[in-house]
């Protein structure tokens, strides 16, 4: 099967700069769709092509042309998906393709592309339930009925299997096809610095259950790690990237882990700087794990605060981890199966 995966372009604002005209924070990094490399990782056996419309916004159209893929999948954080509907609709008159939509929008809000122009929309992480989904495609199977993928039904409600996210949704051992966006590589910097930057994930989801947070969605309310191993390899395949951002919603959700990686890349005598991002209260209760990775090369960490003074600072119920919990009833129609 043809794939082609679409990184939206740039589109919408972001709150500092609608609120306060601070532009700045979207120029720090400009990166590349990890997402897609690593659904692209998982279809090794299919011909794919990222196209990233950040880079080249007017791409689509000559794409769909030339590559005449099957399927096109989209990811879109809120502010694209607007955008994603509008690309969805020119995919459609332009093209036979199938049309999938996943990524943080469409896992907190999937009904949102409940419309004609969609075909699928990923409900969390996608890297195995796409693979499942192409092979159900494969076999002729035109409505398939795969856990964490919905069956769009403009008009009604969404038919949605939900899936119980495991460890083994990671696919750690399918590394990401960075090669797929090579010819980007050059725009992929830290921009006011000019230096390469390059993404790896170690971990995804979180063991808090903060009210404000869109991440609990993508993994099911579960903080998955993957394997030390597959996290080095990843690390070695940007030998040509001098800064690696860590993208997991909280990197050192599991300090031991965290630890364990540290030292694992220490061991492999990797000589490279690290972006992570990480919860205050985790720098304060563990300074010696924040001390190791310092040692191995951490250099920033991206720290988010919800309030700017402690009288309206999160509720202990905010702050607490999750207690663990049965898998949660999908708010949508529940295909049997």
């Amino acid at each position: 099967m043809r794939i082609l995966l679409i990184n939206p372009p740039n589109c919408g604002r972001s709150i500092p700069e609608e609120r306060y005209g601070i532009t700045s924070i979207k120029k720090i990094f400009r990166s590349e769709p990890l997402a897609l490399e690593a659904l692209a990782g998982n279809l090794y056996d299919h011909e794919v092509r990222i196209v990233d419309l950040k880079v080249e916004p007017e791409a689509l159209e000559t794409e769909l042309s030339t590559f005449a893929p099957d399927l096109v999948g989209f990811t879109a954080v809120t502010c694209e998906a607007q955008t994603v509907l509008k690309m969805a609709t020119t995919v459609k008159e332009l093209s036979a393709a199938l049309v999938v939509v996943g990524g943080v929008h469409a896992s907190c809000q999937p009904e949102f592309f409940n419309q004609p122009q969609v075909d699928f929309v990923v409900v969390g992480l996608g890297k195995l339930s796409l693979r499942e989904l192409v092979q159900e495609l494969e076999r002729g199977n035109n409505q398939p009925q795969v856990p964490g993928i919905a069956k769009t039904n403009p008009g009604r409600q969404l038919l949605l299997i939900p899936r119980n996210y495991s460890n083994a949704d990671l696919v750690d051992k399918m590394p990401p096809r960075y090669d797929l966006v090579d010819h980007y590589r050059p725009h992929y910097t830290l921009e006011n610095l000019n230096i390469p930057l390059g993404l790896v994930s170690s971990a995804v989801g979180c063991p808090y259950d903060c009210h404000f947070c869109c991440i609990s969605p993508i993994t099911g309310g579960h903080y998955l790690t993957a394997d030390i191993g597959s996290v080095i390899r990843d690390i070695k395949l940007l030998d040509h990237v001098a800064v690696i951002r860590l993208v997991d919603a909280n990197s050192f959700g599991n300090p031991a882990a965290a630890l364990k990686l540290a030292e694992a890349i220490a061991a492999a005598g990797i000589n490279k700087q690290y972006f992570a991002d990480v919860r205050a209260d985790l720098v304060v209760r563990h300074p010696d794990l924040i001390k190791r990775w310092k040692e191995v090369g951490l250099r920033a960490v991206v720290i988010g605060f919800e309030e700017i003074d402690d009288g309206a600072s999160a509720t202990d119920e905010q702050r607490r981890p999750k207690r663990k919990k049965p898998p949660r009833r999908s708010r949508f129609s529940t295909a049997s199966g």
